[in-house]
């Protein structure tokens, strides 16, 4: 197992570095998902350099304060600091500063969304600390949440005590494809792929698979087993940030069985139009779902559908909560997914092939279009050559042959508002093309197999 891997964060080691060594005192926002990987990050930025890190947690000002406190002694090698009778975070920095005064220091606060969910006064003492202290230290301060719905509300809104303070943020976001090549490097591509659709790239479940181990058997072990690390992790992220999960859950169940649009979504969930329209706002500003438009076509608001926005959660809601009894019972059966996640696998193969063609740079616009029935996996829009790329992607077991191209023309010529736009075509299969498609010399057609992909997506 790989536990102390620390893989492709370079550009935020380097974002963290250069505000450190600029002059003056540095206040830094680091905030993501749960298990996005924002601790490892930073205690590999804190490395070689005078620091402290504080974990928050979710109990009293006072309990917090004196946890602080005896890290704070721990650091300055004097237990006489810890004696001291403080009261406050503002006493706390305060005195803290009188005892540290050479080095500059590193001071990483931890989870801090707990040190005011259930005392919201707790920002102002930490405004006043920095406005009257902090701010003339020698400090780099970096204040790091999971939350992402009160970090953005309470921390980086221009309502919050802290705004403005800050010289730097980063919203921690998921490791690039590539990297989990080097979590599973004996896995095949087609398995890379298929532990992606499962687990996306968010470090800390790709931790808890056994690259020595098969994909279906870490599914088995760690995901679709009562007290697996990733059974309740789906539920776990939503009561994090939501109050009364249930019907956020009857939608985000909706979603993943393709009720994708609004009124789909209500006839599901039953839920009034009004009230559902909050449910989703909150899901999306929470990052939780996309709102996604056809590209290439007009952007009208009606014409959209909803996706999950990360892998893992698409997969909870698709195969975990479906099955939570028989799991909990122990009747579940791995067999009863494999077929199932075959057609699952169609939605994330199409995901990695639009991700591929965005980190290219070629095409302005990449995405996926639709118009009533019809749809097209992939249009790439390229204006500096005026033409279109449009593409169908299959992760079938037979290969690919004319019918699936022709199906492709014939939707091509359901586009509007590009004539003078010259269409190329892409074909994307997991197992390859029939002799005939492979030959074609009247159509330019791009193929694409599990191997071009690969090279294309290493670029």
């Amino acid at each position: 197992m790989m536990m102390n891997q620390f893989i492709d964060r370079t550009k935020e080691l380097e974002f963290l570095e250069n505000i450190h060594k600029e002059n003056g005192p540095q206040m830094i926002i680091i905030y993501g998902r749960r298990r996005i990987g924002k601790t490892r990050l930073i205690t590999e930025f804190c490395k070689n350099k005078p620091s402290i890190y504080l974990m928050a947690v979710e109990t009293s000002i006072r309990d917090n304060v004196k946890y602080f406190q005896s890290v704070m002694a721990e650091f300055l090698n004097n237990d006489s600091f810890s004696k001291l009778n403080i009261e406050s975070f503002e006493e706390l920095f305060q005195e803290f500063f009188k005892w540290h005064t050479k080095d500059q220091i590193v001071i990483v606060i931890d989870e801090f969304p707990y040190l005011f969910h259930n005392h919201p006064e707790t920002l102002s003492q930490f405004q006043r600390s920095w406005d009257l202290n902090l701010s003339k230290k020698n400090i780099t301060l970096i204040i790091s949440g999971s939350s992402i719905g009160m970090m953005e509300q309470k921390v980086l809104s221009p309502k919050a005590p802290l705004y403005g303070r800050r010289t730097g943020q980063w919203n921690l976001t998921h490791l690039p494809l590539t990297s989990l090549i080097e979590f599973f490097p004996n896995y095949s591509f087609k398995d890379i792929l298929m532990t992606y659709g499962v687990l996306d790239t968010i470090p800390a479940y790709l931790l808890k698979f056994n690259p020595k181990n098969s994909f279906w058997t870490n599914l088995e072990n760690k995901i679709m087993k009562k007290g697996g690390f990733l059974f309740e992790e789906g539920r776990i992220l939503l009561k994090q940030e939501l109050r009364e999960i249930s019907n956020y859950v009857f939608i985000l169940e909706s979603i993943t069985l393709g009720k994708v649009r609004l009124k789909k979504i209500a006839d599901y969930t039953k839920l009034d139009k009004g009230a559902l329209s909050r449910y989703l706002y909150n899901l999306e500003r929470l990052g939780i779902i996309n709102y996604e438009l056809p590209v290439g076509r007009p952007k009208r608001k009606k014409i959209g559908i909803y996706k999950l926005s990360d892998n893992y959660m698409h997969f909870y809601f698709r195969f975990i909560y479906p099955n939570i009894v028989a799991i909990e019972t122990e009747n579940f059966k791995i067999d009863s997914i494999k077929e199932q996640y075959e057609q699952y696998m169609g939605y994330i193969f199409e995901s990695v092939i639009i991700e591929t063609l965005i980190n290219g740079g070629r095409f302005s616009k990449v995405g996926r279009w639709w118009h009533k029935a019809e749809e097209i996996d992939i249009f790439a829009l390229d204006e500096r050559k005026n033409e279109l790329l449009l593409g169908e992607v299959k992760w079938t077991n037979r290969n690919v042959g004319y019918d699936v191209f022709e199906d492709l023309k014939r939707k091509s010529n359901l586009i509007k508002g590009f004539k003078n736009y010259k269409k190329r075509y892409l074909l994307v299969s997991r197992t390859g093309f029939r002799k005939n498609l492979l030959e074609d010399t009247e159509n330019e057609i791009e193929f694409w197999d599990m191997n071009k992909v690969f090279e294309m997506g290493l670029r």
